[in-house]
């Protein structure tokens, strides 16, 4: 196997998200509906953990804010609490983004879901990762046709920011 030397796979692109990374977390979530955001986050154990997010379940206020909704009672939500140090990663245009930054409680219920809790995710720093020819399509996951109520969540989000 041929080792590739001097090649970085991360690079960054500021303390802020970029004008497509923006719209992609502002913009109608219809248009990313299925495409998920892994949300990383620190086990008390020191491991990362790993948890889903729709497009419905995130929002960016403005280019160094973004609002998170996660579930009640979860390993996710008690990393944010405890450590509030976290890493979203998401996939566009072939490329993957990783978007670190500090998370704090806003509010334990939403109004229009009181099984999820509202943070807001503050950016430190922004990377994108791309190999040349090699096009990234990230994770989806299909919706049941019988769950409800992602808008009035989504319109939540926004009215916080």
């Amino acid at each position: 196997m041929e080792e590739i030397v001097g090649r970085e796979m991360s690079r960054l692109l500021g303390g802020a998200l970029t004008r497509p990374l923006l719209h992609y977390l502002k913009g109608d979530p219809k248009k990313n509906e299925g495409r998920a955001i892994l949300l990383l986050t620190v086990d008390e154990g020191g491991w990362p953990h790993a948890a889903l997010l729709s497009s419905w379940e995130v929002f960016a206020s403005d280019n160094r804010n973004i609002r998170l909704a996660t579930y009640n009672g979860t390993t996710t939500t008690s990393n944010l609490e405890r450590v509030a140090v976290a890493t979203l990663v998401l996939f566009d245009s072939g490329k993957t983004y990783y978007i670190k930054g500090s998370a704090a409680l806003i509010r334990r219920r939403l109004k229009s879901d009181a099984s999820n809790s509202l943070f807001n995710f503050r950016v430190k720093s922004v990377f994108e990762d791309s190999i040349p020819g090699v096009k990234i399509t990230g994770i989806n996951f299909l919706s049941r046709p019988d769950v409800e109520g992602h808008g009035t969540l989504r319109r939540e989000l926004a009215e916080e920011a």
